[in-house]
């Protein structure tokens, strides 16, 4: 994983829409801010950091078409933690903005209609049960099929905007290269599938999270090809880095 701006990058198409106000108190009470930095969450978004990121990305002059960016939530205890009925928002004094999720999981809106100075992100659970940080990831394909070639380059502009952040990040990440990629099904009847170049299927490994099983999918492997199905899902398509 990668940190940057503070916040943690991951490596998890960018909607263009903002999030718009909602009535107050839309959010099923009780609710929270979320926790600033401890020991376990080590990598928490502030609100003003989230800012810096939605700046970062409108100015970033580079490609990023083949990436998207998220904000993810992280429970401090997964084995009893639930996603069900999680909701997310961020207040200020007067209002407060409703932020749809899934499994943790929402794209990054390009702005929040809130008092920046005094916003604050909240949840409805209980106070340092969650952190909340910044993901980029790769951006889904209409038609569910993922090409190794494109997984790579994807990787690649996702490194070169993790390295524009700053001279620290630049530093940790002068040599940080893809290592593989993780489809995080967000719905559960969802099947990752790899070929290699003469389409036969290729074992690829699950790994169970916090929010399900997830697939693995090296990147110096024989995987030429990656299809989800059935068509239509939704899933979240994360990386993992490494130093050679």
């Amino acid at each position: 994983m990668f940190t940057g701006l503070v916040g943690l990058i991951g490596f998890a198409v960018l909607g263009g829409a903002s999030a718009e106000s909602e009535p107050r108190d839309p959010i099923p009470l009780p609710r929270s801010e979320i926790s600033g930095q401890t020991a376990v969450h080590r990598h928490h978004l502030s609100f003003r950091t989230a800012r810096q990121a939605m700046a970062f990305v409108k100015s970033y002059p580079g490609p990023q078409d083949l990436v998207q960016w998220y904000l993810r939530l992280s429970p401090s205890d997964p084995s009893s933690f639930s996603f069900d009925k999680l909701t997310l928002a961020v207040e200020d004094a007067e209002t407060i903005v409703a932020i749809p999720t899934r499994k943790g999981w929402a794209p990054l809106p390009t702005a929040f209609a809130v008092d920046a100075e005094r916003a604050r992100f909240v949840v409805n659970r209980p106070k340092g049960s969650v952190s909340i940080e910044y993901w980029i990831a790769i951006a889904p394909r209409a038609d569910d099929r993922y090409p190794a070639e494109r997984l790579r380059a994807a990787c690649g502009q996702a490194v070169a905007m993790f390295k524009a952040q700053g001279w620290l990040q630049a530093l940790e990440a002068r040599d940080i290269r893809c290592a593989d990629v993780t489809f995080y099904p967000l719905d559960e009847a969802l099947t990752v599938i790899g070929h290699d170049a003469s389409g036969t299927r290729v074992a690829l490994e699950t790994r169970q999270t916090p929010r399900g099983p997830a697939v693995i999918v090296p990147l110096d492997g024989p995987v030429h090809e990656v299809l989800v199905t059935p068509s239509g899902g939704k899933y979240v398509i994360g990386m993992r880095q490494e130093h050679p």
